[in-house]
């Protein structure tokens, strides 16, 4: 089990960049949800960052949903999703497996 964050550093800045089985990943607060995925945009494989309410990649504008993954506009392919990445909280702290 690996601790990504805390939950204190969450309600400061509501996303993490982390590597998670040597590939990039985002840990993202939103709606009161803990979310962690691959930060690879369905696109053409850009890392996002959490902008206003959506994951935004930084490559080509493509917005995905930060609670579902799933695209929201174009570049990236509709119907798409970022790949999730479970996650476990404990004790104040987020882990990841």
């Amino acid at each position: 089990m690996q601790q990504i964050a805390t939950i204190a550093e969450l309600a400061r800045i509501p996303w993490k960049e982390f590597v998670y089985r040597g590939r990039p990943a985002i840990l993202v607060q939103s709606e009161d949800e803990i979310r962690a995925f691959y930060n690879i945009c369905t696109h053409d494989g850009g890392c996002c960052a959490l902008i206003g309410r959506d994951l935004v990649c930084e490559s080509h504008g493509a917005r995905f949903n930060p609670v579902s993954g799933k695209a929201l506009s174009a570049p990236a392919p509709m119907g798409t999703f970022l790949t999730k990445i479970s996650v476990r909280i404990e004790m104040g702290a987020v882990f990841v497996d």
